[in-house]
């Protein structure tokens, strides 16, 4: 039965729903159909074939007619407009007019969520769809077979926006939480290494140390213009360096923003009340360092690859060796914030 539910299959739904008669009432099987529907809607992810499609970017452009939109103005234009999507379809979840923008895509476009994207609305369509592309090209993956909970589209928008009936932060610790550790991967997507929107929102620190906290593996996404902003300024050297952990130490949870007052609230309320500030903190900050660590001994080890009569110049006032280097940056940045 589930599988057949996942892929829309009313044939499939029909054969099993007919095997089961035997053992269950015409009822039983329709709440089990129904059942099944809601768990995978609520535990479902968007296809990244879907985001990195042209349909997406058409529907994009035809709902803001801007070629480049941020998803702000997406969300005027998906849900708040005289024609929102997905209004006039059940929602699978509730049984209620009015679904998820998931919900209203073919089969092969959503799936059980294969990682938790943390990001922010703020972006704009194309860079967002660029840190995906290089994602996965470097990852070598099939596009249609990661699915992402991605809240924008994963989240039904017709409750939280239209109806307000319903927060992003409801039940944080049982719905967030619990979320996050069964889909077990985070993707972190970062506009700028240097003084990032990301850095500068309470869901998004929130999310982060989160992970970090369930000790969820981070993978970082940067647009291809920042990652090569970033290695040119750590190939500066030891001023370069110092400059990356300037910006490292902006993480102030007490005092990021969300785009609803409510939702900051409830969130700050619940740091309060579990990790505290502090912590926040410092587990955001930890995980970037590694993170920069990790980027500089990948480019280093990409350095080892150069042919032998091409000097490369290293950083001044650095060990020598690359992987030494690396090591060095890192318990640099690490040390900064224990």
């Amino acid at each position: 039965l589930r599988a057949a539910v996942a892929d829309g299959d009313m044939d499939a739904i029909a054969h099993v729903s007919n095997s089961l008669k035997e053992y269950w009432s015409e009822k039983e099987i329709t709440d089990a159909v129904k059942h099944e529907e809601k768990i995978q809607s609520e535990d479902g992810g968007i296809s990244v074939a879907y985001l990195l499609s042209e349909g997406f970017q058409r529907l994009a452009w035809e709902r803001t007619q801007k070629n480049d939109p941020t998803f702000y103005e997406l969300k005027d234009a998906f849900f708040l407009s005289s024609n929102p999507i997905g209004e006039a379809i059940k929602c699978p979840r509730d049984g209620e007019l009015g679904c998820s923008f998931l919900d209203t895509l073919p089969r092969k476009y959503r799936r059980m969520c294969s990682h938790y994207l943390s990001w922010t609305w703020a972006y704009h369509v194309q860079m967002f769809r660029v840190c995906l592309a290089e994602w996965i090209a470097r990852q070598q993956q099939n596009p249609g077979e990661v699915f992402l909970f991605c809240c924008f589209f994963v989240n039904n928008q017709h409750r939280i926006l239209v109806q307000k009936s319903a927060h992003g932060s409801d039940n944080l610790e049982s719905m967030f939480e619990k979320r996050l550790a069964r889909i077990g991967t985070m993707v972190v997507m970062l506009d700028e290494w240097k003084e990032p929107i990301y850095l500068s929102r309470i869901w998004t620190i929130f999310e982060q140390a989160c992970a970090v906290k369930l000790r969820i593996p981070v993978t970082m996404l940067l647009p291809p213009s920042a990652s090569s902003s970033l290695i040119a300024k750590l190939e500066t050297g030891r001023k370069g360096i110092e400059e990356v952990q300037n910006h490292l130490q902006c993480i102030d949870s007490e005092h990021a923003r969300a785009f609803k007052p409510e939702d900051e609230r409830r969130v700050k309320t619940h740091i309060q009340n579990t990790l505290g500030f502090p912590s926040v903190n410092q587990a955001v900050a930890q995980s970037m360092a590694t993170w920069i660590g990790g980027v500089v001994h990948n480019h280093f080890e990409k350095l080892i690859g150069i042919r032998d009569d091409e000097t490369v110049e290293k950083p001044v006032g650095l060990p020598d060796d690359e992987d030494a280097y690396a090591h060095c940056f890192q318990q640099r940045l690490i040390t900064k914030y224990i």
